[in-house]
C-alpha cells in the first residue's frame, strides 16, 4: 500500500524546517530530517518512531544522528520538501541505507530548540505563566496512551505539591503580603492542551501576572525546582529536603511513590512572563526510589509541627478527640494518644483560650481526597 504523509510537528527550526514529525495516513510517526538528494532538491528523510523515541529525542536522551542511524524499525522513505506547499497528504517513497552525508554529526539535540519553540512561545501568546508535564508510564512508552488512573493521580499529586509548595513560599512574607496573594487561584493550574502523539500536559496558572508580570505560581514553581535540582543525587540534596520538612516534603514524598509504584518517570518544564529562562525537570523512576527510600527512612521529614491559638470548640477525653477554633475562625480537628490525652482534662470549651501545639500530617487518596492527622503535643492556658 502507497503510504501518504504530513507535517505534524517541527522540532527544529532555522531557515526553515530542519528536522519534524510527519505521521502518516494511520497516524504512525515518522522523524524526519531534511537533506540534499544528488539533484539539489531537497527532501525529507523519513523513519519510523513510537512516542517513547519522540520523548528521548525532546528529552536528550538521545540526539537525531543516533535515531536516525539506530532506528527503532529498519525503514527509510523520502517525502519530497515541496510537497509541504501543497495541502493535505504527500507521497512516501521508500528508500535505503542514508548515506553518511546526509546525518548530522553526533551533539544535534532537539532538546536545544524544543524549550524555545514550545513552553517559551506559549508564555508569550497566553500571558501567563505555562507548565509542560509529561508523565512517562509504561503503557504510554510504546504508544500514544495512558491509564485514565495513571494520568489522573499524576496530575493530582503535581498539583498538590504545587499547592504545599506555594503555602511553605508564603512562609517567609509579611502577614500583609501573606493575605493579599493568598487566594487560592495563585497556586492553582489549569489545562488546556495535550501534545499530539504524547501526554505531555500543557498547564497554565488561573491567576493573570501583575503589572509587572509576575505570576504568584512561579513561587511555587521555584520551590519545587529547589527541591528538584539534587534529585540524581539524593545524598546531596537531602539537606534541602530537610530544610523544607513538613507538608511540602510529604507532598514530594506522595508523588516519588507515586512514580515508583506506577514504574514511571515525570517530567516538567516551565516559565513565566517576568522570566527570560525556562526550567526543566526530569525525573527518573530509579532517582524517585532513591530519595523515597531516603524521605522513608527518616520519619520527621514529613511531619508539620504546628502551633496555633483559639478556643476548643470540642474536647473528648474519652477518645482523645478534639477541635480548635484558632484566631481567624478556622477548625482544626484531632486525636491525642494515650499519654497527651490527660492534658484534655480540665479544658474550658468556648471561652478560655489556649496555645496549642500538634504533629499535622498530609496524605492525598488515589481519588484526590485530602486526609490529614493531626497528633496533639501541647496545651497551654492564655
Amino acid at each position: 500500500m502507497a503510504r501518504s504523509g504530513r507535517l505534524s510537528r517541527t522540532l527544529i527550526y532555522y531557515d526553515g524546517p530542519k528536522v519534524v514529525v510527519v505521521n502518516d495516513e494511520v497516524d504512525q510517526q515518522y522523524l524526519g530530517l531534511l537533506v540534499r538528494e544528488d539533484d539539489g532538491s531537497e527532501a525529507f528523510l523519513l523513519t519510523p518512531m513510537t512516542a517513547n523515541r519522540l520523548y528521548q529525542l525532546e528529552t536528550g536522551e538521545i540526539d537525531v544522528r543516533a535515531a536516525m542511524v539506530e532506528p527503532e524499525v529498519d525503514e527509510y522513505y523520502g517525502l519530497a520538501l515541496r510537497s509541504f506547499e501543497e495541502p493535505g497528504r504527500s507521497p512516501m517513497y521508500q528508500v535505503g541505507k542514508p548515506r553518511e552525508a546526509w546525518i548530522p554529526k553526533s551533539g544535534l539535540w532537539v532538546s536545544d530548540f524544543i524549550e524555545e519553540t514550545e513552553v517559551t512561545r506559549e508564555v508569550a501568546t497566553r500571558g501567563k505563566a505555562v507548565v509542560h508535564l509529561h508523565l512517562r508510564t509504561p503503557e504510554a512508552r510504546e504508544a500514544a496512551r495512558i491509564a485514565a488512573a495513571n494520568l489522573s493521580a499524576g496530575l493530582g499529586l503535581f498539583q498538590n505539591l504545587v499547592t504545599r509548595a506555594y503555602q511553605r513560599a508564603l512562609r517567609g512574607l509579611k502577614p500583609e503580603t501573606r493575605k493579599l496573594i493568598g487566594d487560592e487561584s495563585n497556586w492553582t493550574m489549569d489545562a488546556y492542551a495535550i501534545s499530539r502523539g504524547s501526554f505531555t500536559v500543557h498547564l497554565e496558572s488561573r491567576a493573570h501576572p501583575d503589572l509587572l508580570g509576575h505570576v504568584g505560581l512561579s513561587l511555587a514553581l521555584e520551590k519545587i525546582d529547589i527541591l528538584t535540582a539534587g534529585i540524581d543525587e539524593p545524598e546531596t540534596g537531602l539537606p534541602v529536603i530537610r530544610e523544607n520538612k513538613g507538608h511540602l516534603v510529604s507532598a514530594y514524598r506522595q508523588l516519588l511513590r507515586f512514580l515508583v509504584e506506577s514504574d514511571s518517570g515525570l517530567e516538567y518544564q516551565w516559565s513565566a512572563p517576568d522570566r527570560e529562562q525556562l526550567t526543566a525537570r526530569l525525573i527518573s523512576r530509579d532517582s524517585a526510589e532513591k530519595l523515597y527510600d531516603m524521605i522513608v527512612a527518616q520519619k520527621d521529614l514529613t511531619r508539620e509541627d504546628v502551633t496555633l491559638e483559639g478556643v476548643f470548640t470540642r474536647v473528648d477525653v474519652d477518645t482523645g478527640a478534639w477541635t480548635l477554633r484558632d484566631d481567624d475562625g478556622k477548625h482544626h480537628g484531632g486525636r491525642s494518644d494515650g499519654e497527651t490525652r490527660s492534658k484534655l482534662s480540665g479544658v474550658t470549651v468556648d471561652t478560655q483560650r489556649y496555645k496549642v501545639g500538634w504533629i499535622e500530617e498530609i496524605e492525598v487518596t488515589a481519588i484526590g481526597e485530602i486526609r490529614i492527622t493531626r497528633s496533639l503535643v501541647e496545651i497551654e492556658p492564655l
